[in-house]
């Protein structure tokens, strides 16, 4: 049977997933610490941060599947809808207009607006080397999180209005019309020919105030959040982002991000 293997900490959304996958027939593990367990065999699928994942994975022999840095970057603009490049924290640094700013592969400094690129993790001692994405400020009237799953969007949901969250008491609404123009960006984004992705990824897409629907980004869907979306489904993207090295299937070797789990 597959395996779920869970970070230690316990979150809303690990949760979900380990219901999801027990009432699947899955076997579920939850290590105390970053240390393996021992005895686990047939297919594993890993859920918590990206950190903990990359442990696992090394430990285990895997290979986890994510879009590159430079992944937004290279889409074509009609489906990003604004200035975005790549480039490191000390080139970053450098910039005197206004930007938004994050890093391109973790959480080190807080992604946000800043008036300079001097503002940028300023008292935060981090290599001038770290790829960051540095974008010109824009309004997001709403945003949505998508699993997909081999070139299909098999979830959805909103998860901010304004840079509020879009949470209701515990459920995560759309408004009206908006999951059919959430769907249908979706589709042509994945219909395009010029758009490569994983195998299984999470990508999230807004509406832009006076420009409309774009990518906000690409996450690895070992360890983002559901919000509203089905955990069955999440549990499905995650196991396709976990694959042995002799199980790759052709393309998926250019999604396989190196990173030193230490």
């Amino acid at each position: 049977m597959p395996t779920l293997l869970l970070a230690p900490r316990y979150t809303e959304d690990s949760n979900a997933l380990w219901r999801a996958a027990i009432a699947d027939g899955w076997d579920v593990r939850r290590p105390a610490g970053w240390r393996a367990p021992a005895g686990i065999t047939g297919e594993i699928a890993i859920y918590g941060e990206p950190l903990f994942a990359a442990a696992m994975a090394d430990q285990l022999g895997l290979c986890l599947l994510e879009p590159t840095f430079d992944w937004l970057t290279c889409l074509p603009r009609e489906h990003v809808g604004r200035r975005v490049e790549l480039t490191t924290l000390a080139a970053a640094r450098a910039i005197e207009r206004e930007a938004f700013v994050k890093p391109a592969d973790d959480k080190s400094f807080r992604a946000a607006v800043y008036p300079s690129g001097a503002a940028v993790a300023a008292h935060e001692s981090i290599a001038p080397a770290t790829p960051v994405l540095v974008s010109e400020p824009v309004v997001w009237i709403a945003e949505h999180r998508c699993f997909v799953v081999e070139q299909a969007l098999v979830a959805t949901s909103p998860y901010a209005r304004r840079g509020e969250l879009a949470r209701r008491g515990d459920d995560w609404p759309h408004e009206e019309g908006e999951e059919a123009a959430v769907r249908g960006f979706v589709a042509d984004l994945l219909g395009d020919e010029r758009v490569a992705l994983p195998a299984a990824v999470v990508i999230d897409v807004g509406l832009i105030e006076g420009r409309g629907w774009a990518v906000v980004e690409a996450n690895p869907c070992f360890g983002s959040g559901l919000y509203g979306c089905e955990p069955a489904a999440a549990l499905m993207a995650a196991r396709r982002a976990c694959r042995g090295p002799a199980d790759l299937a052709p393309g998926d070797e250019r999604w396989v991000i190196r990173r030193d789990p230490a």
